[in-house]
């Protein structure tokens, strides 16, 4: 995914982290209406997406972290789009879910995703918590790693189940665009989920 969007980038790859390495956070229009805040590697902050209708735009995953989150909603705001109508989760992984409460949008999500956000709300997030996951084998180093150096401090995190959810097929009407939540699983994450424009 990364390789692809590197490929329609308007300069080259090496300039693209060299901007993100000095902080500079941007949306990149893909095509007339949809856009995307790219990767992140220092953090594992993944891409997340905005897709404008006429009447509303609708974003693709929250983010792994309310700074995350926020600064996507900062870049939003500033494109003067329609208003947001939801957040589509994608799977639930910390780096695609941690975003949502600080995103304070009506989320989506394939019913074992909210499953899943059941339980990681369950856990605590504190160092010496997530050292032990990794110990018992429940959570992997470079997770661990990637969490601690997104956010430091987790006192104030709050995890967030999605308001909705689906089995097999979602549409959402955007005004003259129709946004395609699909679940298609898989080795990644048995509640992968796509989003697609027909």
């Amino acid at each position: 995914m990364i390789q692809f969007i590197y490929h329609y980038l308007p300069f080259g790859k090496e300039a693209f982290i060299k901007l993100h390495k000095a902080g500079v956070n941007m949306l990149k229009k893909l095509t007339d209406y949809v856009y995307y805040f790219p990767h992140s590697e220092e953090t594992d902050r993944p891409v997340l997406g905005l897709i404008c209708g006429e009447k509303y735009s609708f974003i693709v995953d929250a983010g792994n972290s309310p700074a995350h989150a926020s600064s996507f909603l900062e870049e939003v705001e500033k494109m003067g789009v329609p208003p947001i109508k939801g957040v589509a989760i994608t799977h639930w992984h910390w780096d695609h879910t941690f975003g949502i409460h600080a995103m304070n949008k009506y989320t989506i999500s394939h019913h074992l995703t909210k499953k899943k956000l059941a339980y990681l709300k369950t856990l605590r997030w504190d160092d010496d918590s997530l050292d032990k996951r990794v110990q018992e084998g429940e959570e992997i180093e470079f997770c661990r790693d990637m969490i601690k150096k997104e956010m430091p401090s987790r006192e104030a995190l709050i995890l967030q189940e999605p308001d909705v959810t689906f089995h097999h097929h979602m549409e959402v009407d955007l005004g003259g665009t129709t946004c395609c939540i699909q679940h298609i699983g898989g080795v990644h994450a048995q509640d992968s989920s796509i989003v697609y424009i027909p």
